[in-house]
């Protein structure tokens, strides 16, 4: 979940308007429609074949459905913006959006679970399911308060990183655990429904991970680079000449001086002018 939207989006576009930062109205708007969403498919499947335990487990599996949607668009919005450009740039800039959208139509999914409880005979859910899914619902409550600006900005950042890489990951494998895992164990009858959303569930954490890796790269390749214009400063000009546009340099390009300057196994290319 992210910090806001772009402060600069375009005009006269739906995406536009919920990335201008007027406050708490377009977030309302957003969660409220996708608590909407929730409630109404609920409610269709509960009139359709009714509000005993097999019509709640079926309303159950349809929310589910459309909270993992809501929480993937989070999940893997950032990575898919830094793996595949600015394409996806506004899901990266939607993330906080959509993580609280999930939050809300989780509200409906919690009512449907305690329905269950209620009617049921028997407790309809192991112990151990009832641990992991309380503890999930303990991780959006605190991505949800990560948020919010001011408990964001009053805590240590490092420490909020941590629960928020923690919580996403631990919401993340309760969906892999209740969409592949189960319904492998099980056996279900109709194993190619769940197809779409195995996928994408394997699928995330791979595009996070690619993300992580290349960011670091980036990251790294940009720090070596400031520290070649640092050593450069410290030469003649005459001396440090290196290349200023984005194509590849030979090293016949760059004084023997400057070439000396470059850290082992780093390419000299491309990289801005460092002295002039």
């Amino acid at each position: 979940m992210s910090k806001g939207f772009d402060p600069q989006p375009p005009d006269g576009s739906l995406v536009g308007a919920m990335k201008r930062q007027l406050g708490i109205g377009p977030i309302l708007l957003c969660t409220g429609a996708a608590f909407i969403a929730a409630l109404v498919l609920a409610a269709v499947v509960l009139a359709a074949i009714g509000t005993g335990e097999r019509g709640l487990s079926i309303a159950l599996q349809l929310t589910g459905r459309w909270m993992f949607l809501l929480f993937w668009l989070a999940y893997t919005g950032s990575a898919m913006a830094a793996l595949f450009g600015s394409t996806f740039g506004a899901l990266e800039r939607c993330r906080r959006v959509f993580g609280l959208c999930f939050a809300s139509a989780l509200l409906v999914h919690l009512a449907l679970v305690v329905w269950l409880f209620r009617i049921s005979g028997k407790q309809p859910i192991p112990n151990t399911s009832i641990l992991l899914f309380s503890t999930g619902v303990v991780c959006t409550i605190v991505l949800t308060l990560y948020s919010v600006k001011r408990v964001r900005d009053a805590l240590n950042p490092k420490l909020w990183r941590v629960l928020r890489v923690t919580g996403l990951e631990y919401i993340a494998f309760l969906f892999l655990a209740d969409f592949v895992i189960n319904p492998i164990q099980n056996g279900v009858k109709h194993p190619i429904g769940y197809a779409p959303i195995s996928i994408m569930i394997l699928v995330g954490p791979l595009l996070r991970l690619a993300a992580f890796i290349r960011t670091s790269r980036q990251i790294k390749v940009g720090i070596t680079h400031s520290s070649l214009r640092e050593e450069c400063h410290r030469v003649p000009p005459s001396m440090c000449k290196i290349a200023v546009d984005d194509s590849p340099v030979s090293d016949a390009k760059i004084a023997p001086t400057a070439t000396a300057l470059i850290p082992p196994g780093v390419k000299p290319t491309p990289l801005a002018r460092a002295c002039r």
